[in-house]
This record gives structure tokens, sequence and C-alpha cells, in this order.
């Protein structure tokens, strides 16, 4: 499901939503480092302003466009980053489970009736 790894990590994880910048900061040991402008959730939802920097790692075992190292996701994501220390990081994988591309109305209320304890079900 689109929050499993979050929900059953012993890590700390942040829900994010809004976008990347397209130009990289820099590139990080593990990925590329990106700016990300958005909003981050909390009790009341997503109300609370967050810009900073993303360490993104890509675990790919394909040649799709997507898993270029350059590739920069386009538009509006909902992320779930791992807490790391002193950085944030996203951790994509093939199955796509910590980044929802354009997520929907339907999707974000979805996310938030979860996060206040409702019933979880899947995203689009």
């Amino acid at each position: 499901m689109w929050d499993e790894t979050a929900r059953k990590a012993k890590e700390d994880y942040v829900v994010l939503l809004g976008q990347f910048d397209q130009a990289p900061v820099r590139q990080g040991k593990t990925g590329p480092v990106l700016n990300f402008t958005g909003k981050q959730l909390g009790a009341s939802g997503f109300g609370t302003a967050f810009t900073g920097q993303i360490t993104l790692v890509r675990h790919c075992l394909t040649a799709e466009p997507t898993c270029d190292a350059s590739y920069v996701p386009r538009g509006e994501q909902l992320i779930f980053v791992q807490k790391k220390d002193d950085r944030l990081v996203l951790f994509e994988t093939l199955c796509g489970d910590l980044l929802i591309a354009q997520p929907s109305k339907d999707d974000l209320h979805r996310l938030l009736t979860c996060h206040r304890g409702g019933e979880c079900l899947a995203l689009n």
C-alpha cells in the first residue's frame, strides 16, 4: 500500500505535498539533492509551509526514463521522505509507493482520513 513502508518503518517520515525545482542543487553521494517547495502534513492537514532540500535515491531495475539520474519529477508530488541524520531522503522505488505524482483530491482526502485515524485506503 502507498504508505505501508512509512507506517511500518522504525525511521521517522515526513509527508510533503508540493513541487521539486527542476535544477538539482548538487549531486549527493547517493543521488541528486533537490529543492522542494510545498506543505507538510500535520494534525490539521497540509497547513505548514515547507521549503527544503530532499536527497533523491532511486532503486531502479529497468532502463525507464524515470530511472535516469538526471530525471526530476515534474508537477505536484505527494512524497513520503525519511528523516536520515540531518537530511530528508526520498527513496524512489520501482513500485512508486513513496512518491505519488499528481495526486487527486480523492487521494489527498484518503490520506488525511488515514492520518486522522480513519480507514486507510489505497491511493489511485
